[in-house]
């Protein structure tokens, strides 16, 4: 958590950003941070990915953006990885936002 809070609050980079130059393709990328972690990207914490897709989400992360091949999201990813605690968490932002996107498996 303190190397993203480093990042974005810090260094100014933007939670929405693509991993990637616009129009690139390349293969491992999986978009914006908020996809990063939704796939489990915090392996030394309990609950670090739930604390970490908060703080984003609080940030203005948008969990709708596609990754480079227009495939994948952060909640596509927190599904197809099983990561069921940020689903729930992204259902919850969805249903406070007044969106309905986000479904459990």
């Amino acid at each position: 958590m303190a190397i993203v809070k480093y990042l974005i609050d810090e260094k100014g980079v933007d939670v929405n950003q693509m991993d990637v130059p616009d129009g690139a393709q390349y293969s491992n990328h999986w978009g914006v941070p908020i996809t990063y972690v939704a796939r489990g990207g915090v392996p030394d914490e309990e609950d670090g990915e739930v604390e970490v897709v908060r703080w984003l989400l609080e940030k203005g992360a948008n969990p709708h953006i596609k990754d480079c091949w227009d495939l994948s999201d952060a909640v596509g990813a927190a599904k197809h990885y099983g990561n069921h605690k940020v689903l729930r968490v992204l259902r919850e932002w969805e249903e406070q936002h007044g969106k309905t996107d986000v479904k459990e498996d």
